[in-house]
């Protein structure tokens, strides 16, 4: 596996040399991911959680589970950096966000309380699509949720995808 070894900029002597020593290795592959795409509704009790038709992940930072009552969920078994970036779809203007450890799923994005919300993006108008991203240390046990109000609409273009970036002890 490569690693990326990244510099603490100055050395304890404060010289300014590289003090490779006492940095941090990243590695540069087996991270993991997760995708899901092409909006399928919402959940029918969690009705404000996006449901998604296709989902795929590799590695194992990232779970995906998918039901009728609760909309697809992306459950975070890793400490780390993760980005995410989601794409959403809707019959008008409307506003949505990626959730976290959400306890008001039937709540509107707009309305979910700010340390439950990462973000919050609206869409100009019928049929527009727009892309939240956001970059988050995350901890395992989180979940992590496509989160939303109005009239999604369900095509390919309605998309979030997950990257581990860091993985933390």
């Amino acid at each position: 596996m490569s690693t990326l070894k990244v510099d603490n900029i100055t050395d304890a002597a404060g010289t300014g040399a590289p003090d490779f020593t006492n940095g941090v290795t990243y590695p540069l592959s087996g991270l993991s991911k997760a995708d899901a795409d092409t909006g399928n509704g919402l959940g029918s009790t969690d009705n404000r959680i996006r449901r998604f038709t296709n989902s795929s992940s590799t590695g194992t930072a990232i779970t995906v589970a998918d039901t009728a009552a609760n909309g697809t969920t992306f459950t975070i078994n890793e400490n780390g950096v993760y980005s995410i970036a989601y794409t959403e779809v809707f019959a008008g203007n409307s506003y949505f966000t990626i959730s976290i450890n959400s306890a008001n799923l039937t709540t509107n994005a707009s309305a979910l309380p700010v340390g439950e919300r990462f973000g919050l993006e609206s869409t100009p108008g019928s049929s527009y699509g727009s892309t939240l991203t956001q970059v988050l240390t995350l901890s395992a046990g989180d979940v992590v949720r496509a989160h939303v109000e109005g009239t999604p609409v369900n095509n390919g273009s309605v998309q979030i995808i997950i990257r581990q970036l860091i993985k933390l002890s």
